[in-house]
């Protein structure tokens, strides 16, 4: 073993084998020996083959067990996303139908406003309730509209300037109150 040693370049240690290791002078590490001697040493427990195969069994049943929860979770997820599912197209069938007669009872409602507002049932309200007749055919009167419509301007030049002056003034002391209040 000695044809193998080598010192190293640094002189600080010794080189054995092909490994690489360095073994270094061992000068300040019998401080530490006394340290290790003065610890009580623990032995290693030494365990029988069932003690180990126990120790296994138990890890491995934890994680089944761990598993298992949320398997078990995730299942009670899924049911009771189909309850609210199921929850929800019972509400959706009961809007629905609700729909349908509120559609059918607005149908009614205007039919029936329709027939208030005919002729025939507003001539009969004038007559019933309002104590209205109809008129004899004396009392009618038809107008001829059919010539040609023509219109005649007043022409009122008989104000003198004076008048005139005052009501202009008249209409912005008004205009201003106006604005002021």
């Amino acid at each position: 073993m000695e044809a193998m040693t080598k010192r190293s370049t640094l002189g600080m240690g010794i080189m054995r084998g092909n490994t690489g290791a360095l073994d270094l002078p061992r000068e300040g590490v019998r401080g530490r020996e006394s340290e290790r001697a003065a610890r009580p040493q623990v032995q290693p427990e030494i365990r029988s083959g069932a003690a180990l195969k126990q120790r296994k069994s138990f890890g491995l049943s934890v994680f089944l067990g761990a598993g298992f929860f949320v398997v078990l979770a995730v299942l009670l997820m899924i049911v009771y996303s189909y309850v609210e599912l199921t929850e929800l197209s019972d509400s959706a069938v009961k809007y629905k139908a609700q729909i349908k007669s509120l559609k059918v009872e607005e149908t009614r409602l205007i039919n029936e406003h329709e027939s208030r507002l005919s002729l025939t049932s507003v001539e009969e309200y004038a007559v019933t309730k309002l104590g209205m007749v109809k008129p004899e055919r004396e009392q009618i009167v038809y107008l001829d509209l059919s010539g040609v419509d023509h219109a005649v301007v007043a022409d009122n030049r008989e104000r003198d300037e004076f008048g005139e002056l005052l009501d202009g003034m008249y209409e912005k002391i008004s205009s201003l109150l106006a604005y002021l209040n």
